[in-house]
């Protein structure tokens, strides 16, 4: 049932709709709206069930070494950044339009922000990257153009724009060298 909730609402936030009514829902899931409120009596908890769901398979991965955590980090977010469900929540997201919604989101995000900064502070414990590399910029840096492309341009990222990313970024946090 759980996860009829969450397809249901996943499917209406792919439709642009972010009110997730407690009648679309329950018809879409195949439940009553009495068992729906039971279980998530508020918004909030319809929006928990769904990114609950929708993020289950992002994990941080350790390669080993900074460059293959890159990488493995780089083709998840990719993917994931393509999926037409996240192109629409991040093109709602962006538009301002439910900061209600927004902030949902961004909570829900903050133990997965937490995951891939371990990843980056991981490479500087290991030497592979510099003291002085402000953690949130790398994530930036590596998150912007998996989530432009396919919001903005309508398209996934190449293999060659990964493999560029890849390479720009293990470069940009390398160790001066003496």
């Amino acid at each position: 049932m759980r996860q009829r909730v969450a397809t249901a609402c996943l499917d209406l936030l792919v439709e642009g709709n972010v009110d997730l009514g407690p009648v679309d829902v329950a018809r879409r899931a195949g439940v009553s709206r009495a068992t729906l409120h039971r279980w998530w009596p508020t918004k909030a908890d319809l929006l928990r069930e769904m990114l609950a769901q929708h993020t289950s398979g992002l994990v941080v991965v350790d390669t080993g070494t900074w460059a293959g955590d890159v990488r493995a980090l780089v083709e998840q977010l990719a993917a994931f950044f393509a999926d037409p469900l996240e192109v629409g929540q991040n093109a709602i997201m962006a538009s301002g339009a439910h900061p209600e919604y927004n902030a949902a989101v961004l909570e829900h995000y903050a133990p997965l922000f937490d995951g891939w900064r371990a990843v980056v502070e991981r490479g500087r414990d290991r030497g592979e990257v510099a003291d002085d590399v402000d953690v949130d910029v790398v994530l930036q840096l590596l998150a912007s153009p998996l989530i432009v492309t396919p919001l903005l341009f309508r398209r996934t990222v190449s293999r060659r724009e990964l493999d560029d990313l890849v390479t720009l970024v293990v470069r940009a946090t390398a160790p001066a060298t003496r």
